[in-house]
């Protein structure tokens, strides 16, 4: 990406290096697996598109010390990225099954940043930095993202005391840890019950529920029978 025309000499050394050291972070790759797992490396499609690589980058290095043109190979490594799609699409899984739990902490937070805007109007009608419901809500988000929220907290403190400066600190824990641990719960809740399903099955869970509740039934029944016969 930073090759262009007329670059300067340090890129294009860097864009050398670059490929020398990713060629022979892939080379090693290659060595330490198949050391590891001997012919079985190749009974893989993805090991052997790895192994494809390898050899361009072999073919790519020595072209280059005996000043032959040869096609670069560094739009291969794309290709990589194809095989981590599963795991992607996993992922986007697990989200959509949380997306009304996303949306109901996102609900959350936008509550809370519009009722400590409105607090911060009140509060500090002579700060920059809460003018208008516009700008009290932009600093607010910024304390909540981290974003220099300790300058603000002191410019606060200097103009309001010791109040303003709690005001702040109490948002920042409000907006930031609260809503970012209600966002990881949730993610965490999801990916849970999404492997538990994928190993367990739904035919699992559903004969597991079936004799749960038969075992239940059969434990009421005694238990109804018992009561009746010290109550006779």
């Amino acid at each position: 990406v930073a090759q262009h025309l007329n670059q300067p000499e340090i890129i294009t050394t860097l864009n050398l290096v670059g490929q020398f050291l990713f060629g022979g972070i892939y080379i090693l790759e290659f060595a330490l697996m198949f050391i590891a797992h001997g012919r079985s490396y190749f009974k893989s499609f993805r090991n052997l598109f790895n192994f494809f690589i390898v050899v361009i980058v072999i073919v790519s290095w020595i072209s280059f010390f005996f000043n032959i043109n040869f096609p670069d190979y560094v739009a291969l490594r794309v290709f990589r990225l194809a095989f981590a799609l599963r795991r992607v699409r996993s992922f986007m899984q697990v989200l959509r099954t949380a997306l009304f739990d996303i949306v109901s902490v996102l609900g959350v937070f936008l509550f809370w940043l519009y009722f400590l805007s409105a607090m911060a109007l009140d509060l500090f009608p002579m700060s920059e930095r809460f003018k208008n419901m516009g700008v009290s809500m932009l600093t607010l988000y910024e304390i909540a993202v981290g974003d220099d929220w300790n300058a603000i907290m002191h410019e606060v403190n200097l103009l309001y005391g010791f109040g303003g400066g709690l005001f702040v600190v109490a948002a920042y824990f409000l907006l930031t840890l609260m809503t970012v641990n209600l966002f990881i719960w949730v993610m965490l809740e999801s990916f849970e019950n999404e492997f538990v399903s994928k190993a367990l099955g739904q035919s699992s869970l559903t004969r597991f529920r079936k004799s749960w509740n038969k075992v239940w039934r059969l434990w009421t029944q005694k238990l109804r029978k018992s009561m009746t016969k010290k109550t006779g």
